[in-house]
């Protein structure tokens, strides 16, 4: 049976780390076991997976510092397929310390809660010293909110961070 390639390129945004190589795998759908992933050869920025079955595949691309992009797409018996550019965009990370005026107040494992345009996108629990961290962001604005007990919030602190941002919140 003739064999599928898929190729494509990938734009990094130029705010995000270069020192490490790509990643790009594809993975058939319905498919656990190593025969049904593919791991992809480097060239600059464009990559090619050969010996591709038919099939329906979850194409992801990962690089240290940025957010994963996946393509899913389907491909025939020794079809060709050309995904264009992907573009990837670097994470953005949200790094704080939450503080009390009440002196001895336990901060650990409180909660800061990141929501954009009122919806929930994610959570951090604060360690011992009321620290915190948040990876994985895209770029815009972000409420972030603190909890003293579940569902109640003390204080919010508005943020926006722009790609390949590191945050860091008082």
């Amino acid at each position: 049976k003739p064999e599928s390639v898929i190729i494509g390129s990938v734009l990094f945004s130029p705010d995000g780390p270069i020192d490490t190589l790509p990643n790009v795998t594809a993975r058939r759908e319905g498919e656990s076991s190593p025969a049904g992933v593919a791991t992809g050869e480097w060239s600059d920025s464009d990559f090619t997976l050969k010996g591709l079955a038919q099939g329906i595949y979850k194409i992801i691309i990962s690089r240290p510092g940025y957010l994963d992009a996946q393509v899913t797409t389907s491909v025939e018996e020794g079809e060709n397929i050309h995904l264009g550019t992907i573009q990837m965009n670097a994470e953005a990370t949200i790094t704080g310390s939450v503080v009390s005026l009440v002196p001895g107040l336990d901060l650990e494992n409180r909660v800061v809660t990141v929501f954009q345009n009122g919806q929930y996108i994610t959570s951090a629990f604060c360690d011992t010293f009321g620290n915190y961290t948040m990876h994985n962001l895209l770029p815009g604005d972000y409420q972030l909110k603190v909890t003293t007990a579940p569902g109640m919030f003390v204080e919010t602190v508005n943020v926006t961070i722009t790609e390949g941002q590191e945050i860091i919140e008082q």
